[in-house]
Parts: structure tokens; sequence; C-alpha cells
């Protein structure tokens, strides 16, 4: 037997019949389907809000992920850049360290020889009249390679050229004397460095003993002209020909403008104590001790010497040959002078056999 539900039907909004009442059969009721249908648009849009925010955090975490990767890039390049310029600045510094080192042993090697040392022993030599050893040394220290070393370089060169002067090696005394000039050296008067040049070519002249009669008179007219410098190689040229009037007579023309120097003071005592005319031989044996050059200050002072022992003054001429022979010990010349006044001044005044005589 049926049951049949009790209500009235009603018409809703859209239509449809809907029967009001209760009972268990008929249309179902309206709440459960709204409450159903709301649970599900709630849970619809919980999802789309997590959905939402799971797309928001998503995005988020790209993004962090993007500044993390922009941010770990920059680091790298800034790394790399450091690295760079480290890489940079240490090849710069090692190139820097090479160039000082090399620079430092270049200036070491052009700052520091033995120059000095051989110009020490080439003067050394020179005083004690070992000429040729002295030319050795002084060739020597002029072949070193050092900076800042024109001034000694060129007093080295007047050295040499006096080594020269002193062998008779004249022509290259000449040339010395001519590269110093040329080099416009500050250590010699330009005009006395001249006379040096007309000096070494008169000792070269009159050590030839050979000029003609052109040459001579070309000599002459330089004179007249006023180029009085040239009266030393005449004077030389008359000296080896023994012709004395002449070579006083232009010895003393040069001495008159230029001076003496120890080379004429040498000379004109040598011909005044070989003439007894010790007066003379004095005179320019003083003034050639004053003179400003010394290339020939030994022969000049054995020649005080000489003079001293023929006034029959032999302590004083002994005295003289004894600091000599102590600053030349090389030169047989002094050496023999001492032998002889120390003979003088030692004479054994007892006879051989004094005793014997005198017993008999």
């Amino acid at each position: 037997m049926e049951t049949k539900a009790t209500g009235k039907k009603h018409n809703n909004t859209s239509g449809r019949t809907v029967q009001e009442g209760s009972g268990s059969a008929g249309y179902k009721n309206t709440g459960t389907s709204y409450n159903s249908f709301s649970e599900k648009s709630g849970r619809s849009a919980r999802s789309n809000t997590v959905n939402r925010n799971g797309t928001r955090e998503k995005r988020e975490r790209i993004e962090e992920e993007r500044i993390r990767r922009e941010i770990q890039q920059k680091r790298a390049k800034s790394r790399a850049k450091k690295r760079k310029r480290a890489i940079r600045l240490a090849i710069i510094c090692t190139v820097f360290t090479i160039v000082v080192i090399l620079g430092t042993a270049f200036m070491v090697l052009h700052l520091i020889s033995d120059k000095e040392a051989l110009r020490e022993a080439g003067i050394a030599a020179f005083q004690e009249g070992n000429y040729e050893e002295a030319e050795k040394d002084f060739i020597a220290s002029l072949g070193e390679k050092q900076w800042f070393t024109d001034k000694m370089d060129d007093d080295t060169r007047l050295y040499l050229a006096g080594c020269y002067m002193h062998t008779g090696e004249y022509i290259k005394a000449r040339d010395q004397y001519n590269t110093l000039y040329s080099n416009g050296t500050k250590i010699m008067d330009e005009n006395k460095l001249k006379g040096y040049i007309s000096f070494a070519n008169a000792l070269d002249t009159a050590g030839n003993g050979h000029m003609d009669d052109t040459t001579i008179n070309t000599l002459n007219t330089e004179i007249e002209n006023g180029n009085t410098s040239v009266s030393i190689i005449l004077g030389g040229y008359y000296q080896s020909q023994k012709d004395y009037d002449k070579m006083i007579s232009y010895y003393d023309t040069y001495v008159k403008d230029f001076g003496i120097n120890t080379y004429i003071a040498y000379q004109m005592s040598s011909y005044y104590i070989m003439n007894n005319d010790y007066e003379a031989a004095s005179d320019y044996i003083s003034r050639g001790l004053s003179a400003e050059d010394d290339l020939y200050m030994d022969k000049l002072l054995f020649n005080e010497a000489v003079l001293l022992e023929k006034n029959i003054d032999y302590q004083g001429a002994f005295d003289k040959i004894s600091a000599l022979c102590e600053k030349y010990p090389d030169n047989e010349t002094f050496r023999r002078e001492y032998d002889y006044l120390y003979s003088r001044l030692n004479i054994d005044t007892e006879p051989v056999n004094g005793d014997e005589e005198s017993s008999d």
C-alpha cells in the first residue's frame, strides 16, 4: 500500500513544480542540494586559492632562483675580473721586477769596474818611472766601461800621454793630446793643451833630426805671423843639430810667450851644466821647478842633484838623489848617481895596509 505525500504544489521561479510538505517520497530536499553545492563551490574556491597561491609561490621561487643565479653570475664575473686583475698585476710586477733586476745589474756593471784600481796602479808605476807598466795600466783603465768617469778618463789620458813623452813616442803622445782637445776636456786650458800638441810635434821632429829648408821657412813665417808656439819645434830641431845658439833663441821665444815648462828648463839647465855655467843652470832649474807641468820634473830634479854635486855639495846632492831613487827605484841613471855620491861621502881614508907600512 502506497503512502501518499501530503502538501501543496507550488511553481518555483524557474517553472519547476515544488511540493511542499513532508514525506518519504517525492522531490528531494533542496537544503541538502544547496549545502552540497556550497561545499563543492567552497572546495573549488579553496582549490583555486591554493592554485593561485601555489602559482604565486612558484613564481616567487622562480624569481628568487633567477635573482640567486644573477647574483652568482655577478659574483662569478667579479671573481673572474679580480683573478684577471690579479694575473695582470702579477705579470706587471714580474716584468717590473725583471726590469729592475736587469736595470740594477746594468747600472752595477756601468758604475762599478776596475777602472779606478787600474788607474791608481798606473799612477804608482808612473811615479816610479816604470812607464811601460804604467802605459798598460792606463790603457786598461780607459778600456773599462763605467758611467760618470769622463773627467777621470781625461786625467788618465793625460798620464798616458806623459808615458809616451817619457818613452820618446811623441806621435802617440800627440794623439792623446788631440783626443783631449777634441773631447773639449775641462782639466786643462785649451791654449796650454795646444802647446802640448805643438810640443809633442816638436820633439818628434827633433828626434827625427831632419827638417828641410821649406819646412823651416814655413815655421819661421808662422812665428812672424804671431804663431810663436812653433818656435819650440825649431828649438828642438836645432838642439838635435847641436846648433845651441839657435836652440837658445827659439826656446827663449817660446818661453817669452808661453812661460817656462819642465822640458825647456831641463834642456837649458843641461846645456848650461855641460858648459859649466852653474848660475844659469840653477836659474833654469828654479824656474822649471815652479812650472805648471811635471812631464820632465824627475829629470829636472836629477839636474838639481848634479848641480849640487858640481858645486861640491855632496851631502845635499846625495839627499836629492836618495829621494829620487826612493820614488823611482827602477831608474838606472838615478841609481848610478846615488852610488857615486855614496862613495864620495864614505871614502875610507885609512890605507889598505896602513898597519904593515907603519911597522916597517
